[in-house]
């Protein structure tokens, strides 16, 4: 009996044991590949905006090292778009007349230098120019610059469209998920937080760590950094709470008409996708909080690409 017992005894720590090795090793997996598509996110669209025969083409930017693709930590939000009717498609190329001629909407998200140095623009001068001039002829852009490297790499384009860039890192009074809401006006009342009805209004939205942004007068901005926000140079200061600058007042979201065109930037791109970070939280649209962001990307696109 006591033999037997042992033996039993034996099995299950050898189970245990092996137990917590699978464990300790699909930690670590998850570790070494970082924050990820969650890939059981499903969007939740009841009235689709755009009519098949009426969809503008949406595209995503894959042509400059971006963070954020169509099949990768990105599909939540192409697949947010394509239910409301959207076509959307990668654009995986650089800029040019001939590239953005058939797009009604482009989303760049967390572009990033191919060069050596990070931090220098993911845009060549004539890229910038190029998408300038599509934009006033009529065309549409929603450029999303995380913190650092990718506030850094989108710094160029941001100056030319009129926004100032912090780079770094931000982080909120209650660290890195940031909450705007209309009830504290960090949220600000507009069309886009409206919607076109009840259904479509939002009073919060919430972001996860991030750039801060200012802008000039010709945008309107939408998300204001409060009191408690801090901007950190690099990760390891924002992880060590060493040298923080005070950026409230500055923004993470704000629009602007430009010619007949209509540009939107975001300091933060994670806010628009649904992904489960490093530790194994959902981070984005999937995320207790942040309940009201899938609606609030629904709104900024309709924005964008108003019904024809």
């Amino acid at each position: 009996m006591l033999r037997q017992w042992g033996f039993t005894t034996c099995v299950f720590f050898i189970f245990v044991f092996a137990a917590a090795q699978a464990h300790a090793q699909e930690s670590k997996t998850q570790r070494q590949q970082g924050q990820r598509v969650d890939s059981g996110f499903r969007p939740n669209i009841s009235n689709p905006r755009y009519a098949k025969g009426n969809a503008p083409t949406v595209a995503i930017d894959e042509g400059h090292g971006n963070f954020h693709t169509i099949d990768g930590r990105f599909r939540p939000f192409a697949t947010v778009l394509e239910a409301d009717g959207c076509k959307v498609i990668a654009h995986e190329s650089e800029f040019s007349d001939a590239s953005l001629a058939k797009i009604d909407l482009l989303v760049i998200a967390n572009a990033l230098s191919r060069g050596e140095n990070k931090l220098s623009s993911a845009f060549t001068k004539p890229e910038i120019e190029t998408l300038l001039k599509w934009i006033k002829n009529g065309g549409s852009l929603l450029l999303l610059a995380d913190h650092s490297p990718y506030g850094e790499a989108a710094e160029t384009l941001g100056e030319a469209l009129g926004v100032e860039m912090s780079g770094g890192f931000v982080l909120g009074k209650e660290g890195s998920r940031i909450r705007f809401s209309l009830r504290d006006e960090t949220l600000r009342k507009h069309a886009v937080t409206l919607g076109s009805g009840p259904p479509e209004r939002v009073s919060s939205v919430t972001s996860f760590t991030g750039q801060a942004l200012k802008f000039s007068s010709e945008f309107t901005p939408l998300l204001r950094l409060d009191r408690g926000s801090v901007l950190y140079p690099d990760r390891r200061s924002a992880v060590q709470k060493r040298n923080p600058a005070n950026v409230a007042g500055w923004h993470q979201g704000g629009l602007a008409a430009v010619g007949k065109g209509r540009v939107a930037v975001f300091g933060e791109a994670g806010m628009f996708s649904a992904q489960i970070s490093v530790s194994g939280k959902p981070m984005g649209m999937n995320a207790p909080g942040a309940e009201q962001n899938q609606q609030f990307l629904i709104n900024v696109v309709h924005w964008l690409v108003p019904l024809r």
